[in-house]
C-alpha cells in the first residue's frame, strides 16, 4: 500500500508508522519502505538510532532485498539513506524489489512510504503499489494537491479508482 499525499507534512510517515505498530501487535507481519529518498524519516519515527542497510544498497545491488528489511520495536523496515550522495537512484527498479519481497508472501502489509507531490519518487511509489491512500490535511492547497496526485493516479493504464 502506498501512503501519498501531494504536500509534504501531512502525517504520511506518523500514519504509516503508528499503522505498522498496531498491526504488529496483532500479530501481523508488517514492512514500510522509505521511499521518500530527499527527506527519509520512517527510521527517527520509529526510533532506530542507527542502521547498517538502507534502500540505496537495494538499488546499488550491495544488498538483496530479501536481506534488507530491518527489525525495530517489531516493526520491519527499510530505511531511506540521509547520505545526500545516495539520492540518485533509478527508482524505476522499485516495482522490482517490492515485487520480490511481495512474492515470498513474508509480509501480510507493505507500505510505501512516499514522497510528497509527483516527483520521481512519489509517481514511483504510484505506479508499484496496488493500492494508494492519500493522507492530507484540511486546507485548499492541501486538498488540491491530493486531487491532482488522484488523477495522475487515475490516468496510469494499470490502476482503477474507486472512492470510500
Amino acid at each position: 500500500m502506498g501512503i501519498v499525499s501531494g504536500k509534504g507534512g501531512v502525517g504520511k510517515t506518523t500514519f504509516a508508522v503508528n499503522l505498522a505498530i498496531a498491526l504488529s501487535r496483532f500479530g501481523k507481519k508488517v514492512l514500510i519502505i522509505d521511499c521518500n529518498i530527499s527527506t527519509p524519516h520512517v527510521a527517527y519515527y520509529l526510533g532506530a538510532e542507527s542502521y547498517s542497510i538502507n534502500l540505496s544498497n537495494i538499488f546499488k545491488g550491495e544488498v538483496d532485498v530479501k536481506f534488507a528489511p530491518l527489525s525495530h520495536h517489531g516493526v520491519m523496515f527499510i530505511p531511506a539513506s540521509e547520505d545526500l550522495k545516495d539520492m540518485d537512484i533509478d527508482f524505476e527498479k522499485l516495482n522490482t524489489y517490492v515485487s520480490k519481497l511481495d512474492k515470498k508472501n513474508t509480509f501480510d502489509f507493505i507500505f510505501l512510504d512516499s514522497a510528497p507531490g509527483l516527483g520521481d519518487e512519489a509517481v514511483s511509489v504510484l505506479k508499484t503499489a496496488k493500492e494508494i491512500l492519500f493522507i492530507t490535511t484540511p486546507t485548499v492547497p492541501n486538498i488540491t494537491d491530493m486531487v491532482r496526485c488522484a488523477e495522475f493516479l487515475s490516468n496510469l493504464e494499470h490502476k482503477e479508482m474507486r472512492n470510500m
